[in-house]
């Protein structure tokens, strides 16, 4: 908590010391100026294109279940009988460290291949890490599972913002669009798995995210053949 504290005051003095380049936008060419304050007509073009929300719906499904992942599996892992609680709470921080790793491999990556392939690899290897987490009893294999889980769900989210980039063209409301639709099965996904879970059991209700891993397939494979098949560009 005091490293914290230490880092949030850094950054704060930072940000309160640093030139935002005033003095140099006023010694530009008045024309230059005037070129960038020009007021230009919004592309909205991406409210009808199919693909833009077929992103849009793909992290809908992946917020989702990493809300559920983060907020439930230590509770999972404990019904399943295979594991010990002190051991199910050790794997959340292996599963960070592994979401840190899975991030900086992305972005390492998406210097050198296309941001729709990298799309289908993470959510073809995190949908079967999530079958073999869900099927083995092997405390071994599970948490290889839950490793393998962390690193391919890591780079779904940044790398489909990138992605969506070409159709928003750097609009607010393509943004905008984009984290409510988003976000929205983060609030939606958990409620309905909180539901069965008072029902069925919670390793029954985990089972139920499986239609999750299944539809992120489904539009990062629709999202790929867009990039790479006939119709290109």
């Amino acid at each position: 908590l005091y490293l914290v504290m230490v880092l949030s005051l850094t950054s704060a003095l930072s940000y309160a010391a640093m030139d935002y380049g005033d003095e140099a936008m006023r010694d530009k060419p008045r024309a230059l100026a005037d070129k960038n304050m020009a007021p230009t007509q919004a592309d909205h073009g991406f409210l009808k294109n199919v693909y833009f929300y077929c992103i849009c719906f793909l992290l809908f499904f992946y917020i989702g279940t990493e809300n559920c992942i983060n907020g439930w599996f230590v509770t999972y892992l404990q019904n399943t009988g295979v594991m010990t609680e002190a051991y199910a709470t050790s794997m959340v921080s292996v599963t960070w460290l592994t979401i840190m790793a899975g991030r900086l491999v992305c972005a390492s990556l998406s210097k050198r291949y296309e941001k729709s392939t990298l799309t289908l690899i993470n959510t073809v290897g995190s949908g079967i890490c999530f079958t073999v987490l869900l099927l083995s009893s092997h405390l071994v294999t599970i948490t290889a599972a839950l490793v393998g889980l962390g690193f391919f769900l890591a780079g779904i989210y940044p790398t489909c913002v990138a992605d969506a980039g070409q159709y928003t063209k750097d609009s607010a409301l393509g943004m905008s669009l984009l984290t409510a639709i988003s976000s929205a099965g983060g609030i939606i996904t958990p409620q309905l798995i909180g539901g069965a879970a008072d029902r069925i059991g919670m390793a029954a209700a985990f089972g139920l995210l499986c239609f999750n891993a299944v539809m992120m397939v489904v539009f990062s494979l629709v999202n790929f053949r867009k990039n790479h098949g006939p119709s290109k560009g």
